[in-house]
């Protein structure tokens, strides 16, 4: 196609200009769509795996050389958060005792009820990791 810089899907004079250049973007098209399916392909067999495959990391855990480890400091924090609602506090009074210690969130910012909540909820902790709607058994194995 570099070959051929004047062929335009505009000039109406050439057909086969037109037919050329659907030619080229179908296959263009055709090897994306090759690439992706390789590439999510390759993303479900390391979540069957247990491992890493992108996307946002839990809180207590790390990414180190691509793969999962876990973050000790950060599960302090994941340990008082499970240990606070135990003594049945909302997540909204254990929001606002981890901003008053002056526990900053993984990103380095306040927590909020919500970001509680979805510690509360995630499996990664016991040992299940998310992938899409699917869970698989996480290489770290439980860290809760």
């Amino acid at each position: 196609s570099s070959n051929q810089p004047t062929y335009s899907i505009y000039n109406e004079d050439d057909p086969s200009e037109y037919l050329v250049n659907s030619l080229l973007e179908s296959l263009s098209h055709y090897d994306r769509l090759v690439i992706t399916s390789k590439l999510r392909a390759g993303r479900n067999e390391k979540a069957k795996q247990g491992r890493y495959c992108g996307g946002g990391v839990s809180t207590g855990v790390t990414i180190q050389n691509r793969e999962m480890i876990v973050n000790e400091n950060e599960m302090q924090t994941v340990r008082l958060i499970f240990r606070l609602k135990k003594r049945k506090l909302t997540p909204y009074r254990i929001a606002l005792i981890l901003n008053e210690k002056g526990i900053k969130g993984k990103n380095g910012g306040h927590w909020f009820p919500s970001s509680v909540t979805r510690i509360l909820r995630n499996k990664i902790y016991k040992g299940l990791l998310k992938h899409g709607s699917n869970y698989y058994p996480s290489c770290l194995g439980k860290i809760l």
